[in-house]
């Protein structure tokens, strides 16, 4: 199983490249961030915008992948951001990933000072954001006009450095998001929690929403073989990473369930939600490390 971490962009551009760089030398397959405008209680306080952050990691670390946790259509339009994403992945030589989702209600929502979306009209949102995403980066000049969306003579150039574009990894839940995932996705992105059951039920929940992708694959044709699972840690009230045992169960748990890469959040000390032990970081490397960087993350 590639193991990764999720770093919140809230440090300054040293302390950001000197944790990047070390991560990317114990061996960590993939390293995230927030895609956010801002979060929760962090309003106020300093908050990197993730692209430019992960593009200037990408310049200066040399074989960890890189991902954001998750983009959405909240404050984007896709023909920037496909040219935007087309340069991250160039600059990084193949090796980014666009961890993607609908969006939620929080302040990413309104901050353009529109009103946030229904629920309906966000899940039609993405689905449309996602189809143009694809066509862009994958076509070599783009027309369209959709409901949301529209590009005329859009051309990417030159295109991804990973063919046909760079993996989506798709944050899902519900049964038109998980389709989604079967239609477009390159990897399926769960934290374990569920709108419609108790977070101590999650793995159960987990179970249902992939027998979803399975079915919706099966509607298209698909190997649902050909799309890796991705747990992020923190979704549920366990500390994974209390001790290297207790995330020892984990990924067991997680391999006997087929999942391919498994996330966990970097320890801060000013979070109580993330206050584990920081050596953590260094025995999950020393315990699970040893050459599982190779290939990392989504499979080419």
């Amino acid at each position: 199983m590639r193991i990764g971490v999720l770093c919140l962009p809230t440090d300054d551009w040293p302390t950001w490249l000197a944790r990047a760089r070390h991560l990317d030398s114990l061996g960590y397959a993939h390293l995230w961030t927030f895609d956010h405008l801002s979060w929760r209680e962090y309003a106020g306080r300093p908050w990197m915008s993730a692209l430019p952050l992960l593009t200037a990691t990408a310049a200066t670390t040399n074989r960890i992948r890189l991902g954001t946790m998750v983009a959405s259509p909240n404050f984007r339009h896709p023909v920037p951001f496909a040219h935007e994403l087309m340069t991250l992945d160039q600059i990084s030589a193949g090796r980014f990933i666009l961890g993607i989702g609908a969006g939620g209600t929080g302040w990413d929502a309104t901050a353009l000072g529109l009103p946030a979306w229904s629920t309906p009209e966000r899940v039609s949102r993405f689905g449309e954001f996602l189809s143009t995403l694809d066509t862009l980066l994958t076509q070599p000049e783009t027309t369209l006009s959709g409901t949301y969306y529209s590009a005329s003579q859009v051309r990417i150039v030159p295109g991804c450095a990973q063919k046909p574009r760079l993996p989506f990894g798709i944050a899902a839940v519900g049964r038109k998001a998980l389709a989604l995932t079967a239609r477009y996705g390159d990897a399926w992105v769960t934290t374990g929690a569920s709108p419609t059951r108790p977070v101590e039920e999650w793995r159960l929940s987990i179970a249902e929403q992939w027998r979803t992708i399975e079915e919706e694959c099966a509607k298209i044709d698909r190997d649902p073989g050909s799309i890796d699972k991705i747990f992020v840690a923190g979704g549920t009230p366990e500390r994974f990473t209390s001790t290297v045992d207790t995330f020892a169960n984990l990924v067991d748990e997680l391999g006997k369930a087929d999942f391919t890469d498994l996330v966990f959040q970097h320890p801060r000390e000013d979070d109580e939600r993330w206050n584990d032990p920081i050596e953590v970081v260094e025995q999950i490397a020393q315990r699970f490390l040893h050459g599982s960087a190779e290939n990392s993350c989504v499979s080419e």
